[in-house]
């Protein structure tokens, strides 16, 4: 089975879909399928050797799609409103499936950034692309209704991300005490309202520290959650961290906060869970069963809504919070393993071959 995927993106972007992505085609290629990235911009950081990896200036994109991909091949397009995501009109269909993975796109939180350029894009261009994918990937049930609400009447397909954790788990190197946020600093990642909340705690908090790391993806934001942060010596901000930094940073952690307003599948839960660390979310995050297999705390994203549970996190007892911890790296262990994963991306590519004969 030959699996094109492409995606724009750059050299600077080490986070959210480069991340799951490179997760995705190494978990592909191990199950011995033909597997090549297409990249409309520069790869950040490397790729399974296994993985065949373009890439090209978005004029010679459709000529290398065509060149690339057999006669029978998936086309799977990551990410509308650029480029890929045109995949099915840019090369000829022949006996190809096309795909299309929207990682988040659709959610009204997203939809509303730039809301006007992105309905004039759907109407004019990319509604008409998208339209013309055999089926949709979705990272969860929420992903799925956003997709539907789209008026998008394809099939759709519910595929989690892989997660390779490491082995054996890592120990936290510090005495901990801390509360970890790990992720873009923008509008939909909800790191202001976290903030607001954590300087809601006052007393309770004492002995306590927020740490947030990330890249500052929207500066004016980013300025007013510094200026909202301001006095506080608790919250300590720190740079963007990747490979074995953002390993350590979320095993070191004793809680792992993703206060997003809206997300698609969250990485960094996953991961916070692979090294056993509870998480800490709001309802925008797809993962119920924090809740229901007591993984960590979930709840309303105000203000108001994430003290209460940081609050309760921080109260909670130290072997409390590590047996959610270990319940959260079993649960991730038997649900996201790449090969597990990789088989029910096989199944789904049949699927869509089938609709596209």
């Amino acid at each position: 089975m030959q699996i094109i995927h492409v995606i724009a993106t750059s050299v600077h972007d080490s986070m959210g879909v480069t991340t799951s992505l490179r997760e995705i085609v190494a978990a592909q290629a191990e199950e011995g399928m033909d597997v090549c990235l297409v990249v409309n911009g520069g790869w950040p950081g490397d790729v399974d050797p296994r993985v065949r990896l373009v890439t090209c200036e978005a004029r010679a994109l459709p000529g290398q799609l065509g060149s690339l991909a057999g006669d029978c091949a998936i086309v799977h397009s990551h990410v509308p409103w650029r480029l890929p995501a045109l995949a099915p009109l840019l090369i000829r269909r022949k006996a190809r499936a096309f795909v299309h993975s929207p990682h988040g796109s659709f959610a009204a939180p997203a939809l509303a950034v730039h809301r006007a350029r992105k309905r004039a894009a759907w109407t004019l261009l990319f509604g008409h692309a998208i339209r013309r994918n055999d089926l949709f990937i979705v990272n969860s049930v929420a992903e799925q209704a956003e997709v539907e609400a789209m008026g998008l009447r394809r099939p759709v397909v519910h595929v989690p991300h892989p997660m390779t954790i490491p082995e054996p788990p890592l120990p936290p190197s510090g005495e901990g005490r801390t509360v970890a946020f790990l992720g873009r600093i923008h509008p939909i990642k909800g790191v202001l309202e976290l903030v607001q909340s954590w300087r809601l705690l006052g007393e309770s908090a004492a002995g306590w520290s927020l740490h947030i790391a990330g890249p500052a993806e929207d500066p004016a934001y980013a300025a007013e959650v510094r200026a909202a942060a301001a006095g506080c010596a608790s919250i300590v901000f720190v740079p963007a961290l990747f490979g074995n930094d953002r390993w350590r940073f979320l095993a070191d952690a004793d809680v792992v906060a993703v206060p997003s307003r809206s997300e698609n599948f969250c990485y960094v839960v996953a991961e916070a869970l692979a090294l056993q660390t509870p998480v800490l979310t709001t309802l925008g995050v797809p993962w119920p069963e924090i809740e229901t297999l007591s993984l960590g705390w979930r709840g309303p994203g105000t203000p108001d809504g994430l003290a209460i549970m940081l609050t309760r996190a921080i109260a909670a007892d130290a072997g409390e919070r590590k047996a959610m911890g270990t319940r959260g790296r079993a649960h991730v262990a038997a649900e996201f393993s790449p090969q597990s994963v990789a088989q029910r991306y096989a199944s789904a590519y049949a699927y869509a071959q089938a609709l596209a004969q």
